[in-house]
């Protein structure tokens, strides 16, 4: 169950591609925007689209992901994504985690919309060579990819995950970012 007060259910949006394409959401205009569409204690956690809010209308979470992202894609002019987790999830994802050497590596929860694509994803990952101390891991439904520091954006997978054919269908958030905004939500 998730953390409930007031008849408050405490969400956290993730977005994708926050900054692409020239066009900038700077994170003031996106909680402005979640305000106007009727969230409450709406705040972000830092620049890289995280945004915690509070909802009492009692909607499905598919609602308000369509809610929010038709908004944004209408107010920016471009296709807007997110993925949406309780504070609930947001614990397990920090539970499942990989053990890992915090002075070397960088762990990545990697968010994808769909079983089918964390496949292929997965599946692509094994057609590349991984450098020395790479890996990815699911678990507990979740996918996790770990590389050591100063090598995300070097590895063949690291530039995998930036092809276009993804962009509505992952985006990542390291585990600190993770702690930062489970913090954030439970002092909601």
């Amino acid at each position: 169950m998730s953390y409930e007060r007031r008849d408050l259910m405490i969400y956290c949006a993730f977005f994708r591609g926050v900054n692409v394409n020239g066009v900038k959401m700077t994170m003031g205009v996106i909680k402005e925007r979640f305000e106007k569409l009727g969230f409450c204690e709406v705040t972000t956690v830092l620049a890289t689209g995280n945004v915690i809010f509070a909802e009492n209308e009692g909607l499905h979470a598919s609602a308000i992901v369509k809610q929010i992202e038709d908004d944004l894609s209408l107010y920016y002019n471009r296709q807007v994504y997110i993925f949406l987790k309780t504070d609930e999830d947001v614990k397990h994802i920090i539970e499942y985690a990989m053990d890992y050497d915090t002075k070397k590596y960088n762990l990545y929860w990697m968010l994808v919309d769909t079983a089918i694509h964390r496949k292929k994803i997965v599946d692509e990952y094994d057609t590349t060579t991984a450098i020395e101390g790479e890996q990815i891991a699911i678990k507990g439904g979740e996918l996790y990819w770990l590389v050591p520091k100063g090598y995300t954006l070097k590895t063949p997978f690291g530039k995998l995950l930036g092809k276009k054919k993804y962009q509505a269908h992952l985006t990542s958030r390291n585990l600190n970012t993770i702690k930062k905004v489970l913090s954030k939500m439970q002092s909601s």
